[in-house]
Order: structure tokens, then sequence, then C-alpha cells
């Protein structure tokens, strides 16, 4: 069934105030504490500040409001919207147990760009970093957009995308480390939703979900001792956590295998 141009109204409204209401919230909560620490590498000193980048990044909002308008089914719809959600709602408490803050002052910019940075920078805070909802929010995007565009339109969409994808470090908004925690929350955004459903045998081994489940226990644990690089260890500790749910029940749907393949994600 196709999209009414209500519906997806409706639900681009939604997610717009959805991701208000969390990024503004958190963001005041963390302005509140005496102390919010950073995490980056000494080496990002080094990434230029190019003051013209904060066009593409400002933009994905625009990308964002018409990305229901999209949709072509009811079903992708659905998807796109609940994986738009879930990736806010994870992220915004992330934000609240893992504050952190932008570690170096972010240059002045001067003339028209001056002034949007200067506006731009009045309404955030140096705050919601780590995982960076700004890239997760980008493969979301990407996703949808390079299903239902074609041609000219998809090669100049997927060119803004890859600005959009460099912005955040060249405008100092954002630390490499923040990038890499939202491209895995994308990812397991598409792995949680996805379009077709699986009915796949399921054979219970709990023995063997007992292994997995103490592997992610302990990569959980050594992931906790080194904080903050130990959000590397998040990755490791979902996915054998997801590998033991399997074999507790679940089954091979959590795999989401098609035509012999894995998906990336």
């Amino acid at each position: 069934m196709s999209v009414s141009r209500l519906k997806a109204f409706a639900v681009s409204a939604g997610l717009s105030v959805l991701f208000l209401i969390v990024y503004s919230g958190c963001n005041w909560i963390t302005g509140q504490r005496s102390h919010v620490g950073s995490f980056y590498f000494q080496w990002e000193r080094a990434i230029p500040f190019v003051p013209f980048m904060i066009l593409p990044y400002m933009s994905i909002d625009l990308f964002f409001v018409a990305a229901p308008f999209l949709c072509r089914t009811d079903q992708e719809l659905r998807v796109f919207s609940r994986r738009v959600v879930a990736a806010i709602l994870i992220a915004g408490i992330c934000f609240l147990l893992f504050p952190l803050r932008f570690a170096f002052p972010r240059p002045h910019a001067s003339g028209w760009l001056g002034a949007i940075f200067d506006w731009f920078r009045g309404m955030d805070s140096p705050f919601n970093l780590l995982p960076s909802l700004h890239a997760a929010l980008l493969l979301l995007l990407i996703d949808l957009y390079a299903r239902n565009l074609r041609g000219i339109f998809l090669f100049a969409a997927m060119l803004w995308f890859f600005l959009i994808g460099l912005s955040p470090l060249l405008t100092y908004q954002h630390h490499v480390i923040d990038i890499v925690g939202g491209f895995v929350l994308a990812g397991y955004c598409f792995y949680l939703f996805r379009e077709p459903s699986l009915v796949l045998p399921v054979v219970v081994n709990r023995r063997i979900g007992s292994y997995y489940a103490a592997g992610a226990a302990v990569v959980l644990f050594v992931g906790a001792i080194f904080w903050p690089w130990g959000v590397l260890f998040l990755w490791p500790t979902i996915a054998l956590g997801i590998v033991a749910i399997a074999y507790f029940g679940a089954g091979p749907v959590v795999f989401h295998k098609a035509r012999g393949k894995l998906p990336w994600s």
C-alpha cells in the first residue's frame, strides 16, 4: 500500500519532535552536571577546521524531514520510523549514562559563515557526543534515499551525504570515536528492524549459549575496566550476546541470513 502524504507528514513531524525533545533534554540535563569529561585522540587536533562544512552539517535536517515522503509503502515507512526512534532513544540513554563534551576550543569563523556558526552554537551545547546521532541518522537516511532515488538525483544525494559524513569532524562538532559509535548504533538499528520477516526452525542449545553469554560478560567486564576506551568492546559484547540469544531459543532468525549470505549489519 502506498504512503499517503498525510501519514508521511505525521511521521515526519513526530520524529522531528521526538528528536528535539530527547536531544535538547539530554543537553540540558548534562549541562547541569559539575564535571563532564571528554575523550579523543591527540592526532585529532590536526584535523582542519572548515567553516563551509557547517552547511552540509546543518542540511541533514532537511533530508531528515523529507525522508518519510520518499517511502513507497507503509511497511517501508514503518521500518524507517522504528529505526529512527530506536536510534534517538538509545543515543539519548547513552548521552545520559556516559556524558562527554568536545575537548578543545572551536575556532571562530568570520563573515556570513561565522554568523551561521554563532547562531547554531547559540542553540547547541557541546554535549551529546557519543554515539553521534548525526552519524547514526546519516546511515539510516543513506539507506532510504539510495533505495528510492535514481540517476543523477541518486549521485547528487550520495555526494552530498559524503560531505555530511565529513562535516561533524571538520566543524569540530564531534570526535572520531563519536562517529564510530554512531555507525555502530545505526548498524544495530538496521539489524533490529528489517522489512522481511523470517520464520526458521529453532534448535535450542543452552550449553553453547552459555559459552557465548560468558564470553559476552567477560568482554563487557574488560570494556568497563578500560572505559572510555572500553566503548570499542561494546560491538563484540553485543555480537556475542546476540549469538547467545540465538542458542537459548531465538534461533537463526537473529542472523537475518538470506540466499546463503549474512548481511553486513
